[in-house]
């Protein structure tokens, strides 16, 4: 594969779109490198490019930025081959994570629309096992540069964690049809979403020479982080407005009331039904238990009734208490890091966000 030419950015000239760019240059050359079948080439594109396909959608990248902020602010200087290839083999290797999210959930991939044919989810799978294992591919030739036992470590880490993501969506599929506590919503958000971003700030820990302790302390941030990150999405897809009939071609901007996700605020009001004027909650506690329509999306009558009782329940203040108990937790382990490391604390990462 060519290498990509790389420069020394300094903490205060970081520039994403640069890093969003060379990363996505080490996915076109290993995508070539790796010659896919026709039949595999054309469904990579539809989740690696743009409808024109001249470049990568905005989301490839995302991922490598939380990489590369830990990376920088402990001392990292170069965006070198080790470093772009292991922040491509992550982008890889969570996409196919969010494909198969899809496919579970019965979502088009990547699109939010309704579930498509058995053919279609077959061929997505396939192409979600391609890109974990081009993924892995491409760590080991990173790994080959890493310092002595580094790589090891890290990889032990990310397996660590990714195994968590996935006992995490085991649990949100194994309540499908059943509601459960505040308790196991939080726990369920913390293994999905704490998890994977705690893994990229500790591969940017590590990439960046710093001990265990440390890599242990800014694998903490990102997980209070990630949970953040992941309640301001649920708080995001209730407060959207767009709404459209389930039958239409185009689609709601808040998608988790009509597609029956057990999100921290939904769970919260299915917990509070007793609150609720009889018909509002008999709708509610109907909309979450009906396992043999888990896949069918709501209709608009009934996505609006649902929507305005969960707002009503109080769950929006309930979801940002517990993000300012994320946020406080963050905030210690930022002023701790910044200490240790003699550098402003605003070097970090705003909170849950890439």
């Amino acid at each position: 594969m060519t290498e990509v030419e790389v420069s020394s950015p300094a903490w205060a000239c970081y520039d994403q779109a640069f890093l969003s760019a060379s990363v996505n240059r080490v996915i076109r050359q290993v995508l070539q490198a790796a010659n896919p079948p026709t039949s595999l080439e054309d469904l990579l594109s539809a989740v690696l490019l743009e409808p024109d396909r001249s470049e990568f959608p905005a989301s490839i990248g995302r991922k490598s930025n939380y990489i590369a902020k830990t990376y920088l602010a402990l001392g990292g200087r170069e965006f070198d081959q080790r470093f772009l290839k292991t922040c491509a083999a992550l982008e890889l290797i969570i996409l196919a994570f969010d494909i198969i999210d899809d496919v579970q959930d019965g979502e088009a991939i990547l699109t939010g629309q309704p579930c498509p044919g058995r053919l279609e989810m077959a061929q997505w799978i396939n192409v979600a096992l391609y890109l974990i294992f081009l993924g892995q591919q491409l760590l080991d030739t990173a790994e080959a540069a890493w310092l002595e036992g580094t790589g090891a470590r890290l990889r032990l880490l990310l397996n660590q964690r990714i195994l968590s993501a996935i006992g995490g969506q085991a649990n949100d599929l194994s309540y499908e049809g059943r509601v459960i506590d505040l308790k196991t919503a939080l726990e369920m958000t913390a293994l999905k979403s704490g998890s994977l971003v705690q893994a990229l700030y500790e591969v940017g820990a590590g990439l960046a020479g710093a001990c265990e302790n440390v890599v242990k302390l800014v694998g903490q941030l990102g997980w209070n982080n990630g949970i953040i990150s992941q309640l301001r999405n649920d708080l995001h897809d209730l407060c959207a407005g767009r709404v459209q009939n389930c039958t239409s071609e185009e689609w709601i901007d808040g998608t988790d009331i009509a597609r029956r996700k057990k999100t921290v605020p939904i769970v919260f009001a299915l917990n509070h039904v007793q609150a609720y004027p009889s018909e509002a909650g008999r709708v509610l506690q109907q909309c979450y238990t009906l396992t043999s329509q888990s896949y069918a999306w709501l209709d608009l009558a009934t996505y609006r009734q649902v929507r305005e009782v969960v707002w009503q329940s109080g769950a929006p203040a309930y979801v940002q208490l517990i993000m300012a108990v994320h946020k406080a937790q963050a905030d210690q382990l930022t002023q701790e890091l910044a200490k240790m490391y003699n550098i402003e604390a605003s070097v970090w990462l705003s909170h849950g966000t890439a």
